[in-house]
Order: structure tokens, then C-alpha cells, then sequence
């Protein structure tokens, strides 16, 4: 069988139906990027919420240990076994906002009890320091701006501290945290 010059595939009529394709395809692409942009675009100019009633305040939050830099950390070097020492710490509210001053207890040896008050020193030592800070953080109270006050940490070596554990680094660490106060 022959095959007549008008049967013959030349493959003319395919790139015209593939044209059709690669321009549908781009306009769908076309479309769902420019929906996406207006979409886009209009969630940024149209998004809203409403808010309860709040109060909004600024300015500026500083806590500055031992301002004056008369601190002697050194006071708790040559402690033994039941020796009970303390120390008053100045803390400075730097800040323009009133702040709630805590402490919390970072790291301490097994050998040693902390205990922190706000206000100075008692005489006859910090009352009841078994578990000072066994709930966490310990409430020094609401400063006031540019407030300066002291604090007392009281240090008590344990009766039962054995002989080697005086060569240890018996060190202590206390972290303090002032939040504004609104």
C-alpha cells in the first residue's frame, strides 16, 4: 500500500498543539503567582485584631551589684566546719522603671548553706536558712528607679564538711533578676 503525500505525518501539527500546552501551562503558573502575590499583599493590609484593655510602658531596666565596688568576696575564704559568715551586698536600680528584684541560687557546693534578705545584716544571723532556696528564686522586693539598697548573704559552712573537702573549691553562685514592674 502507498501512502499519498496529504497522509504523511511531518510532525507540522504538533508544535502548534505544544505551543497551546507551554502557553497554558505559563498562564496557570502566571495566574497562581499573581494570586499568590495579591494574596499575600492583601493579608499584610488587611490583617486586624482586637486587644483587652493594657497598659504600655517604657524606659530602661539596670541592676548593678555592689555599685560602689567596695564588695569583699574574699570574706568566706577561710571558713570551717559551722563558721557562719555575712556579708552586705549594695544593689543599684540603674533603670528609669520600677523593678521586682529576685535571687536564685546558680550553683552552690553540697558543703554550704546560702541564705540571701533584703535589708542589712541581723546581728545575731539569718533565722531558719535551711531551704532558703528550695521553691527557686527569692522575692528581694520592688525597687523603685535609681533605687540603691542592701541585701545580706549569709554563708554557713556545715558542721559535717570533712576535713578533705576544705581543699575543694567550695564556691557559690547567685543569680539576681530585676523585671519591670508594671
Amino acid at each position: 500500500m502507498s501512502v499519498q503525500p496529504s497522509q504523511q505525518r511531518t510532525g507540522r501539527g504538533f508544535p502548534l498543539a505544544r505551543g497551546l500546552v507551554v502557553a497554558s501551562a505559563a498562564a496557570v503558573v502566571a495566574g497562581l503567582v499573581a494570586s499568590l502575590t495579591i494574596g499575600a499583599s492583601y493579608a499584610l493590609w488587611s490583617h486586624s485584631a482586637s486587644l483587652d484593655a493594657a497598659v504600655i510602658a517604657t524606659g530602661s531596666l539596670t541592676l548593678t551589684a555592689d555599685p560602689d565596688g567596695v564588695f569583699d568576696n574574699t570574706a568566706w575564704d577561710d571558713m570551717l566546719p559551722g563558721d557562719r559568715i555575712s556579708q552586705p551586698l549594695k544593689l543599684h536600680n540603674g533603670g528609669t522603671v520600677s523593678s521586682d528584684i529576685s535571687v536564685s541560687l546558680s550553683e552552690s557546693s553540697d558543703w554550704l548553706t546560702i541564705a540571701v534578705v533584703a535589708g542589712e545584716c541581723p546581728t545575731d544571723g539569718i533565722p531558719d536558712i535551711s531551704d532558703d532556696f528550695a521553691d527557686g528564686a527569692i522575692g528581694l522586693g520592688l525597687w523603685d528607679a535609681d533605687e540603691n539598697d542592701s541585701i545580706c548573704i549569709e554563708v554557713t559552712m556545715n558542721s559535717d564538711t570533712p576535713q578533705s573537702a576544705l581543699t575543694d573549691d567550695l564556691s557559690f553562685r547567685l543569680l539576681f533578676t530585676a523585671k519591670q514592674h508594671i
